[in-house]
C-alpha cells in the first residue's frame, strides 16, 4: 500500500499556507539535512542537484502544487486537462508489489511537435494528503516504435523497468490532440483510500517540458469494486437534457446536472463551487428551480426545490455508505 510522501507533504503544507515552526538548534544550516524554521526542504549534499530542493532550502515546484518539478509529470502552471480520463487500479486489497494501473486519455497540446519515441514521457499519479504514489520517467529509445507517418508510437517493457509501466500507446487522433493508453504491473500504485487524485502526463522526458497535462479526479468520481480489489476513477459525467417538464422529474433531473457541473468545476480548479446554481458554468436553471451549493476541495453538496413542486432535494458527493447521492423529501 501506499507509504506517505514526506517530501511532498512538506511542500504541500507550505502551499497550503501553514507555517511549520520549530526551534532551531544552534547549529542550524541549510544544506545540514535537517528540516528547520525558514526551510521548506533539506536534502543535505543533494540541494541544488536533485530537481527538488534548491541550495538555499526552497522547494523546487514551479506550479506550487506541492510536489517538486524532478517528480512531477506536469510542472507547467497552467496544464492542458485531459479529456474523458479513466483510472483504474488493481490489486488494492493484496500487498503491495503487484498492483496493476491502467489509464486512457485525450490530451490536447499547443505543439504538434511530439514525438515521444525520441523523447521520452513523464508519469505522475499524485493523491491528496499522501503525494506521489507513481513517479515514472520513461526516457525515450529503448522499448520505443514509432509509425513512419509520425503520429502514433508505443512502448513496451514486460519488465516494467520504469515504475512498473509496461505499455504506452500514443496516437495522434487529430492535429494537436493525442490519444493515451498507459499500463502498469507489479507497482504499488494502491492509493490508502479514494481521490482526490491527479494523473500528470507529459509527452518529453524533461521536467521543463512544456507538452504536458493533468487529469484530475474527485472523491466522488473515484471509488472501490464490489470486491474491494479494484479502484476506478471515471470521467465527468455529462450535462443531460431534461425532457420531462412536471416539477419533480425536472428537479430530480436538474439536480443530477448540478451535479456533473460541480465535477466539471474541479476539473480546472481542483476545488468546488458555492453559490447560486446558477453561478455553475455550463448550468442554466429553468424557470421555477431554486438551487444553491456548497463546495470545498474535498467535497460538495446542493439543496434544490421548484416553486410549484412537492419535493426538496439534496445531493450529497460523498455520502455515508448505504446512502444515494441524491435524497428526494
Amino acid at each position: 500500500m501506499t507509504r506517505i510522501n514526506l517530501r511532498w507533504l512538506r511542500g504541500a503544507l507550505l502551499a497550503a499556507g501553514l507555517i511549520l515552526a520549530a526551534r532551531a538548534p544552534a547549529t542550524a544550516a541549510c544544506g545540514n539535512g535537517i528540516l528547520e524554521i525558514n526551510e521548506s526542504c533539506d536534502d543535505g549534499d543533494s540541494n541544488g542537484r536533485d530537481g527538488c530542493c534548491t541550495t538555499n532550502c526552497q522547494l523546487v515546484d514551479s506550479d506550487r502544487d506541492g510536489i517538486c518539478d524532478s517528480l512531477d509529470g506536469c510542472s507547467s502552471p497552467n496544464p492542458a486537462l485531459v479529456d474523458a480520463p479513466r483510472f483504474t487500479v488493481g490489486g488494492v486489497s493484496t500487498p503491495a508489489g503487484d498492483d496493476t494501473l491502467r489509464f486512457t486519455g485525450l490530451l490536447t497540446l499547443e505543439s504538434t511537435s511530439v514525438d515521444p519515441a525520441s523523447r521520452g514521457m513523464r508519469i505522475t499519479v499524485t493523491q491528496a494528503f499522501v503525494g506521489p504514489i507513481l513517479a515514472a520517467v520513461i526516457p525515450g529509445g529503448n522499448g520505443w516504435t514509432a509509425r513512419a507517418e509520425g503520429d502514433a508510437w508505443s512502448y513496451h517493457d514486460p519488465l516494467g523497468s520504469n515504475g512498473g509501466i509496461t505499455r504506452i500507446v500514443v496516437r495522434r487522433k487529430w492535429s494537436t490532440t493525442f490519444v493515451l493508453r498507459i499500463e502498469g504491473r507489479r507497482g504499488a500504485y494502491a492509493p490508502a483510500y479514494r481521490g482526490p487524485l491527479t494523473v500528470s502526463l507529459a509527452l518529453d522526458a524533461d521536467p521543463a517540458a512544456a507538452a504536458c497535462g493533468v487529469a484530475r479526479f474527485s472523491m466522488s468520481r473515484c471509488g472501490p469494486s464490489t470486491s474491494g480489489r479494484t479502484l476506478r476513477c471515471d470521467p465527468v459525467p455529462p450535462l443531460v437534457p431534461c425532457r420531462d417538464s412536471r416539477p419533480d422529474p425536472l428537479l430530480e433531473c436538474e439536480i443530477r446536472n448540478v451535479a456533473s457541473a460541480e465535477e466539471a468545476y474541479f476539473v480546472v480548479h481542483e476545488t468546488y463551487y458555492s453559490g447560486s446554481c446558477d453561478g455553475l458554468p455550463g448550468f442554466d436553471a429553468p424557470a421555477g428551480l431554486s438551487c444553491t451549493a456548497a463546495g470545498t476541495s474535498l467535497g460538495f453538496s446542493v439543496a434544490a426545490a421548484h416553486v410549484a413542486g412537492t419535493e426538496v432535494c439534496i445531493w450529497d458527493s460523498n455520502p455515508a455508505a448505504g446512502t444515494p447521492q441524491m435524497r428526494c423529501i
